[in-house]
């Protein structure tokens, strides 16, 4: 009987444990997207995501072409130097 008990006591201790991590780090607070520019908005953040996720964009499709002249043209409006590199990959079926 005592085997048992503590057995159930040690995993609720865990249990606790792992919900308190777990719950600790979820995000707190949504930032507002009132504040200055200069600070992280989710809100302005999620607006990217949304024009991203917009349409399917795999590997090789027009979207994604689009999708990289998006980010690009969204980096340099904050004036930074961007460089688009190419290049090829052999699949495991000898494919480019």
């Amino acid at each position: 009987m005592r085997k048992n008990q503590a057995t159930f006591i040690s995993a609720l201790f865990i249990a606790v444990i792992v919900c308190l991590v777990f719950f600790t780090l979820l995000p707190q607070q949504v930032s507002r997207d009132e504040g200055p520019l200069a600070e992280f908005s989710t809100k302005r953040a999620l607006q990217h995501v949304a024009s991203i996720s917009d349409k399917p964009h795999y590997s090789g499709s027009s979207n994604h072409k689009d999708v990289a002249n998006y980010i690009v043209s969204e980096l340099e409006k904050l004036k930074l130097e961007t460089d688009i590199q190419e290049g090829t990959t052999l699949t495991d079926w000898e494919t480019l």
